[in-house]
């Protein structure tokens, strides 16, 4: 009898049968690899994602207009409010200006996540926080639910746009990974 046959077997806890069939996913993105347990690329992905939430976290939270999450929705077909080089300047009072520039985040932020509209509202409303914020002259970080996180992160390893590098996936032989391991940790 195996190991796994005699832990079920004997114990009063049978293990799911997920537990039996996990593979290892190697996931790179830019400068991150993971080798992770899971039962399917899918869930790797979730672990993954997870896994970023403090790396990502300020990136996510910044209502600055460069190098956050928000940068990806200050822009209209045009391209970005804040370039200098803009083809086309906003011929608005200041107050035009800013309903203009209002409205288009907030459709290029139910664009982006058109498939979870649940999640474009939570941005929304910390846009608008921020927004109340601004008017009183202060900063406003955001603040957004471990959910929120984790598909924001997916949607921007699947993205291009998002955070850099190819977002690569592949299933591991576990023989391989443990020869890798055990070559790896020999080597040094």
């Amino acid at each position: 009898m195996n190991k796994q046959q005699s832990i079920s077997s004997s114990s009063s806890h049978v293990l799911p049968k997920h537990a039996l069939k996990s593979k290892l996913f190697l996931i790179e993105k830019g400068e991150y690899s993971f080798l992770l347990e899971a039962v399917s690329k899918r869930k790797a992905i979730f672990l993954c994602a997870k896994k970023l939430i403090p790396h990502y976290q300020f990136f996510i939270n910044s209502f600055a207009k460069e190098r956050s999450l928000f940068s990806i929705f200050y822009r209209d077909k045009y391209g970005v409010f804040n370039d200098p080089q803009r083809m086309r300047p906003l011929p608005f009072s200041d107050h035009k200006k800013a309903e203009y520039i209002s409205e288009q985040v907030k459709r290029n932020i139910h664009n982006f996540w058109a498939d979870r509209p649940d999640l474009g509202a939570e941005y929304t409303r910390e846009f608008v926080r921020s927004l109340i914020a601004q008017k009183q002259n202060k900063e406003y970080i955001g603040s957004f639910t471990e959910e929120f996180y984790i598909w924001t992160i997916i949607k921007l390893m699947a993205s291009e746009k998002g955070i850099a590098g190819k977002l690569t996936i592949r299933e591991i032989d576990s023989q391989l990974a443990r020869n890798y391991s055990y070559s790896h940790l020999n080597s040094e």
